[in-house]
């Protein structure tokens, strides 16, 4: 059964007879079709239906437990009817089955590694998500939903029946005596077009729970409660500061009521819609999760202008863990530039930037008047008259649209509200950062990504090695930012949440904090059975002073080369090398003050790489300067890829882009002639 497009009250336009719309028409289809097939003389039917209860109720009757087989009093009639035709059919020898297929959005399959069940109820329970109508000309008939997922921002489009359907789910699945199915857990498994619709229609669903299920399944649909007003409350705040125009209601998130009466309304409510949510998630991604950066986009949506905007933002993003991935700091200047040129790739022109708001000021003349009057169609510039209008029209027309004039809004609010601070390498003061930032580390033998949230919940994300990187430690770096091959996540609010072993090691790298580190030493030695030289940060493989050196914590680096419990690290690992991969020449040479091999290299230092070519590949001038002149590193070396010391420099694809690297190859050349 095909719903209609969605109505002013956000329910499908069905006539009269809209309550029980998709149970009905399954009733009435299934009880037509087995006695059609039956005329001509069949004895074997499979009867697909959308609606999961209707499916439920056909095998019950099939298998002859007709005390159980009942649905809701609203659909008595046509149950009977189909009932009794099923039991002829069965009679006679017939074969019938149901199966459910819903429209558009299926069910979790027998492959557990493609179930999405537990990122729909993780997303909806922690308020990362929005449900709105759908964009695609082609299924306006549907509703969107857009949330966070595990390993991106998920996007399903399903038919929403409206409250009344949402309310004889559970009465229909009460009277099968299958409450249990109503779980959050299993319902955003097995009927996922029935569990978006309880959201979307939350109070009539939990008022339908608490008269037809028992407290503990109230209890649990609580949380889904609480998780639809931190989305509310999300989409209500980024509403208001993206200044996307659209009706009040629909700001709010308090209801369903779309507003929708033309096909310009829905493109103009659906394309506002479709923004907010993407710089709701964009939100998300910037600010509470460690996933790396990546949007489904249904294959409806390929040639849209929203996929265009949605790749030219993921374009910026692989920018930016580029940049990263040199060891820069990441600056507002350079995102700024990142997301110019990724628009600029992407096809946008000047059109896209404003630097005031379109709609305070005429278009044409820049005039700010009382009466502004908004363009009717696409409501993305004002006027101070038609005549301005009239005057602007040639230009105007060819971006005309309301999915532009949403984008160029959020164009806007990604240059004025984004403001994150990234610092992959350098913790200045040996103190953890102040801001939220995202910290990129990576090795030979794996990569991780750290999202600090100073005071609420922040995460490690822990990486595979890519196999295919061929030993770049340029190519490395990039996938702890992206996020690739991403194997497990530990979320932590403090430092002191983390075990023993992750707490010392952490405190001694990234978020340096010299006290937190000497207050857990001795247990963390404890846990690696007394051999510190155990503890190795996951995946990356760091020990606690490879990490320290790397990081540049002087502090830290002193006391553990003076700790009678810490110091036979010197002899571990190649902390020399890490120190001037990131350029920290001072820490090399207290470093080899207390007795580290300056020529050390393992499987960790980027597959074995030596020190010489690791700080010329990250364009350190001063590290190889000391290597070379004090303590008499070849310059003619080669590393176990093959590359020289001018080939290290000239790895990165944009080595001439970058100062230090051109730097770095003006004085190799004159060191190798």
């Amino acid at each position: 059964m095909r719903g209609q497009k969605i109505g002013g009250s956000g329910t499908l336009l069905s006539g009269p007879s809209a309550r029980a719309a998709r149970c009905r028409g399954n009733l009435h289809a299934a009880t037509t079709l087995l006695r059609s097939f039956r005329s001509l003389g069949n004895t074997g039917v499979v009867i697909m239906c959308t609606d999961l209860n209707v499916s439920r109720a056909i095998d019950i009757v099939v298998a002859g437990r007709d005390d159980t087989a009942a649905l809701c009093s609203a659909l008595s009639g046509p149950f009977q009817a189909m009932k009794a035709v099923i039991q002829k059919e069965v009679e006679r020898g017939s074969f019938v089955m149901a199966s459910y297929r819903p429209h558009r959005i299926e069910p979790d399959g027998f492959d557990k590694s493609q179930w999405r069940g537990d990122e729909r109820l993780y997303a909806v329970t922690s308020g990362k998500f929005k449900i709105y109508p759908c964009l695609d000309k082609k299924n306006w008939d549907c509703m969107e939903v857009r949330y966070v997922g595990t390993a991106a921002v998920r996007q399903e489009i399903y038919l929403d029946y409206g409250a009344d359907e949402a309310e004889l789910y559970v009465q229909n699945a009460a009277a099968l005596n299958e409450t249990e199915r109503l779980l959050p857990e299993t319902l955003a498994r097995v009927d996922p077009q029935a569990f978006w619709a309880a959201v979307l229609h939350v109070d009539t669903f939990f008022r339908a729970l608490e008269s037809h299920g028992d407290a503990s399944l109230v209890g649990k649909w609580l949380v889904v409660f609480d998780g639809v007003k931190k989305s509310r409350e999300k989409w209500r705040k980024v509403a208001e500061d993206s200044r996307i125009r659209l009706p009040a209601a629909i700001v709010t998130g308090e209801n369903s009521a779309w507003s929708i009466k033309s096909d310009a309304d829905h493109e103009k409510i659906a394309s506002g819609c479709s923004s907010i949510a993407l710089l709701m998630m964009l939100k998300e991604l910037e600010c509470e999760t460690p996933l790396h950066f990546k949007f489904d986009v249904l294959d409806c949506y390929r040639m849209s202008e929203l996929a265009s905007f949605i790749s030219a933002i993921t374009a910026a993003k692989r920018k930016e863990a580029d940049h990263l991935a040199r060891g820069k700091v990441l600056h507002m200047k350079d995102r700024a530039a990142f997301m110019k040129l990724s628009l600029e790739e992407a096809g946008y022109g000047n059109g896209i930037y404003v630097s005031t708001d379109p709609l305070e000021t005429c278009h044409h003349c820049k005039k700010l008047v009382d009466d502004m009057k908004m363009c009717s169609k696409c409501n993305g510039v004002a006027y101070c008259g038609a005549d301005c209008a009239r005057a602007s029209w040639k230009v105007h027309k060819k971006e005309c649209r309301p999915t532009f004039a949403h984008i160029r809004r959020c164009v806007m609010y990604l240059a004025n509200e984004f403001l994150i601070t990234i610092d992959p390498y350098m913790s200045q003061g040996n103190s953890a950062p102040t801001e939220t930032c995202l910290i990129s580390e990576a090795s030979g033998t794996g990569s991780l990504g750290i999202m600090w949230n100073p005071c609420q919940l922040s995460f490690i994300t822990l990486n595979k090695p890519n196999a295919v990187s061929g030993g770049s430690p340029h190519a490395l770096e990039g996938e702890s930012m992206q996020g690739i091959n991403m194997e497990n996540v530990i979320p932590f609010r403090s430092i002191s949440e983390l075990d023993p072993p992750r707490r010392f090691l952490v405190a001694c790298g990234p978020l340096p904090d010299i006290s937190v580190a000497r207050g857990c030493v001795d247990e963390a030695i404890s846990m690696a059975g007394g051999d510190i030289a155990k503890l190795k940060m996951d995946v990356v493989n760091f020990t606690a002073l490879e990490w320290a050196a790397k990081k540049g914590n002087a502090d830290i680096v002193e006391w553990l080369c003076s700790d009678c419990r810490t110091k036979s690290l010197i002899g571990e690992g190649c902390p020399v090398g890490w120190a001037c991969y990131t350029g920290k020449v001072e820490i090399a040479r207290k470093l080899v003050a207390h007795g580290a091999d300056p020529t050390r290299t393992d499987n960790v230092l980027f597959f074995n790489c030596p020190p010489l070519l690791v700080a010329a590949e990250n364009g350190q001038l001063e590290a190889m300067k000391y290597l070379v002149d004090e303590l008499g590193h070849d310059v003619f070396m080669v590393g176990p890829t093959g590359r020289n010391l001018i080939e290290s420099i000239k790895c990165p694809p944009n080595w001439r882009d970058l100062e230090g690297h051109r730097e770095a190859y003006a004085w190799a050349k004159s060191k190798m002639r």
